[in-house]
């Protein structure tokens, strides 16, 4: 019997439907029909920027290959006509990202430190990198058509992020309510789990019920299946209220420092904590009373702690403090606070991770000629200053003097020294940040003033501060597209699909969204770990591409050998020449990835035949002594 592909739980539909829809949207002829089509097949997106890209692409390529500019005039009207209000509020959340990860570095957050989010509303699972920072999130399926995706992520740090993606990347978005995160780092592997528990159930309400003891099975099969040795931290929105009498009860579980009075959901937190031996850390640090709630009743007007902290009791000894921070709350727009804990833990990676920088060049700094003859003048000297002190160097040394001095004079005259934005969002302007943070401000005021006689006066600022940010934010992302939909159409104008398809590029970022494909092993069993999948893809391929099959010797031996003259050989022997050199210098194509010494093929046609000489040197040590 032969094996099987590696199961995907969730088929590529989305691919399907996208091929459905390329070949629809060569037929549309104006604005009505494209903004009907895009409203159609507004069920496939989980985030604005997958399909907005795939047909602006899709169609850029259209009109590039039919020379249709009319068809460009439709584009950038189909640019802002599709900005719909899902769409809008989806680019808000994106500027709730950078708010988030504002409010978080405020906080005195460092670069090691890892968060999670409660009630995200992002559907469907995936990665996606903002600024160096990685989003790891969970959802409910795109298809459900859910007006509320519920949603849980873990935000990770830059040094947090390069300990995951060392020891395998290892994350599993367990359901719509929940995902893991493994982190092998020293002295401890740590494991993450952040979640969104259910509501609190009302009396008698059988569905009600029936979700809590749902989640909470959910969230036991996920600790059954982590590794017993792992520091494991759940965090979260757990909607429950863990009283001030368990404080007694519960086994050291809860500390003394609980505000609440129990409920089901609290109830039913505790008994997890004591069959899994985790303490709820918020209750054991004093606090002001300000900084021990996170969220407070809209009608009771009283302070509630409904987010929390949990730690295994072994490593109770590591968490130094616990509090919620008011301030991050305003700008965010959400009626919970930040909840943080410092735990004294250090991110060492097993294996260090090498930061490369890739030399970006300036192409209009290539084209002047003042630029091209200095860069070529400092080789000319470079090359003097080598020759003249006259020191015995291997080829690597050679190379390495070559490949260094190149790199640094190219970056010095044509390096690209513009902001490069990795996953950001462009259209956020220090104008737009300005306004965020006074509505921050002004929310942690009405927070300073509630149940006082001034109480609404600072609520109707803060309100009034929110409003105005989104009205702002629409308008910036009104007059973003049209910018940017003008300088494609300019470029397919005066033929530049490069530039074109830059933008598109720069505007995707670079890191590209993961969705959450697990493969399955040759029993069935998930994995999860990336490293076990590579090895499971190698694995399949390495068996389905060597077949076993039988050579025929005599089939072989009647092959005719290829003669080689005497000429033909010495042609081959011999040294390359100066003008082979220069031949193959110029035949490399421009814009291409270049190889591991990261020297494109744009400075070594900039260097001229000082680039040629140099290069053709080392060529030669390397034919005669035969070294690499």
């Amino acid at each position: 019997m032969c094996e099987l592909i590696p199961k995907l739980t969730s088929p590529p539909l989305l691919f399907i439907e996208f091929q459905l829809l390329s070949d629809q949207i060569q037929e549309c002829d104006n604005i009505n029909e494209m903004a009907k089509l895009l409203q159609e097949c507004g069920h496939l997106y989980p985030k604005v920027s997958s399909v907005y890209n795939y047909i602006l692409t899709l169609s850029i390529t259209t009109a590039i290959n039919e020379r249709s500019f009319s068809k460009m005039k439709i584009i950038k009207n189909y640019l802002r006509v599709t900005l719909t209000n899902e769409k809008l509020e989806y680019l808000l959340l994106c500027s709730v990202e950078h708010d988030i990860l504002d409010k978080l570095d405020v906080s005195k957050l460092t670069e090691q430190w890892v968060a999670a989010l409660a009630e995200t509303k992002i559907p469907d699972s995936g990665v996606c990198v903002v600024n160096g920072y990685t989003f790891i999130y969970s959802g409910s399926p795109s298809q459900l058509l859910s007006k509320s995706a519920y949603g849980a992520a873990v935000c990770l740090g830059p040094e947090a992020t390069n300990a995951w993606k060392n020891s395998g990347a290892q994350w599993e978005a367990v359901s719509s309510r929940l995902v893991t995160v493994r982190i092998e780092c020293r002295p401890v592997p740590i494991t993450i789990i952040a979640v969104y528990a259910p509501i609190n159930p009302s009396n008698g309400v059988k569905n009600d019920i029936e979700t809590c003891d749902e989640f909470y099975k959910i969230l036991q099969a996920t600790i059954d299946k982590t590794h017993k040795s792992d520091m494991i931290m759940i965090m979260g929105d757990f909607n429950a209220r863990v009283g001030v009498e368990q404080a007694n009860t519960a086994g050291g579980t809860v500390g003394k420092h609980a505000i609440d009075k129990q409920n089901q959901n609290g109830r039913r937190l505790v008994d997890f904590c004591l069959f899994n031996s985790f303490i709820v850390t918020n209750t054991f640090f004093p606090h002001k009373a300000v900084h021990q709630g996170t969220w407070m009743h809209p009608k009771t007007k009283q302070w509630h702690m409904l987010d929390y902290i949990l730690v295994n009791r072994k490593f109770r000894s590591s968490v130094q403090d616990v509090r919620a921070h008011r301030g991050a709350t305003g700008g965010i727009g959400t009626d919970h606070h930040l909840l943080r804990a410092k735990i004294r833990l250090h991110l060492k990676c097993r294996r260090k991770a090498e930061k490369k920088y890739r030399l970006r060049l300036d192409q209009s700094k290539l084209a002047d000629d003042c630029l091209l003859s200095a860069f070529q003048i400092e080789l000319a000297n470079e090359i003097k200053a080598i020759r003249r002190d006259n020191k015995t160097l291997s080829v690597n040394e050679k190379f390495t003097n070559f490949v260094n001095s190149v790199r640094e004079r190219g970056r010095h005259y044509f390096g690209n020294n513009k902001s490069i934005h990795k996953g950001g969002k462009e259209w956020f302007t220090p104008e737009l940040k300005e306004i965020v943070d006074k509505k921050a401000k002004a929310y942690v005021d009405w927070q300073l003033h509630r149940s006082t006689t001034n109480e609404n006066k600072y609520r109707n600022r803060y309100r009034t501060l929110a409003k105005i940010v989104q009205n702002k934010v629409y308008a910036r992302q009104h007059e973003y597209w049209e910018e940017l939909s003008i300088d494609i159409e300019n470029a397919v104008k005066v033929h530049d699909p490069t530039s074109a398809f830059q933008i598109i590029r720069r505007l995707r970022g670079n890191g590209q969204s993961i969705k959450h494909i697990p493969v399955q092993d040759k029993n069935g069993l998930t994995l999860t770990n990336s490293k076990d999948q590579l090895n499971r893809w190698k694995e399949y391929f390495d068996k389905m591409l060597n077949v076993d099959t039988t050579i025929n010797e005599q089939v072989l031996q009647q092959i005719p050998s290829p003669t080689v003259d005497d000429d033909e050989l010495s042609r081959q022997d011999a040294v390359p020449t100066l003008d082979e050199v220069v031949k193959a210098i110029g035949q490399i194509k421009n814009k291409k990835a270049p190889g591991k010494d990261d020297v494109p093929a744009e400075l070594l046609k900039a260097g001229g035949h000082y680039i040629a000489e140099w290069l053709h040197e080392i060529i030669r040590d390397v034919w005669e002594q035969e070294v690499m």
